[in-house]
């Protein structure tokens, strides 16, 4: 679930957006490893909830020429992600996995272009920089009977890079039609993907 609030700001030419996040679902775990030259697998599966916020201000139109419009932004995230502790099965050394609950904190600033080649047709253009205040991941934490314990490092996160797209909306039956073609150097998604989507006012 995702809802957002978006107003201006009285007295300023700033839209302040505030959203939140709520997710549930379940994750499944395939360990494998060698035990006397053979590859056996433990398994075992476990829920996971993640809940989330942001504050962005966009400066709206801070900048109007020629039909070009350019809206700097600032936005503070924060995710978290907890993973219930579970115990696998099966295999010759399962274990057991303490809870997880790690939250994750990002800063960034961009400017939007919006740019009208008719009255109905728009191109947009997005350039944005991340900050993650986080330097690492938590590690995971677990034990086998009678046996050493099982603990990971986190891994170490990037913490700074660019986003850019470039898109354009237009009208589609009742609602507008948009689409748009998006890179990033780094994060947690992939480098380039395409994204659409379609909105009708009612």
């Amino acid at each position: 679930m995702l809802g957002e609030g978006i107003a201006f700001v009285p007295g300023t030419p700033l839209v302040a957006t505030v959203s939140g996040l709520y997710q549930i679902g379940d994750i499944a775990s395939n360990r494998g490893y060698e035990v006397a030259a053979d590859r056996v697998y433990s398994t075992g599966s476990s829920g996971v909830r993640t809940t989330g916020g942001a504050i962005r201000l966009d400066w709206k139109d801070a900048v109007l020429w020629k039909g070009l419009q350019v809206t700097p932004f600032s936005k503070f995230s924060l995710v978290n992600t907890k993973i219930d502790a579970f115990s696998e099965v099966g295999g010759s050394f399962p274990a057991e996995f303490s809870r997880r609950n790690e939250t994750i904190y990002e800063q960034s600033l961009g400017i939007t272009f919006n740019y009208g080649l008719s009255q109905s047709v728009k191109l947009r253009a997005i350039v944005e920089g991340v900050h993650r205040f986080n330097e690492k991941g938590q590690g995971s934490e677990g034990k086998f009977a009678a046996l050493p314990s099982l603990n990971t490092q986190g891994a170490e996160f990037r913490q700074d890079w660019l986003r850019t797209s470039f898109g354009v909306s237009a009208p589609l039956g009742p609602g507008i039609f948009s689409i748009s073609a998006n890179a990033t150097t780094c994060g947690e998604q992939a480098s380039a993907w395409l994204a659409s989507s379609y909105q009708v006012n009612f």
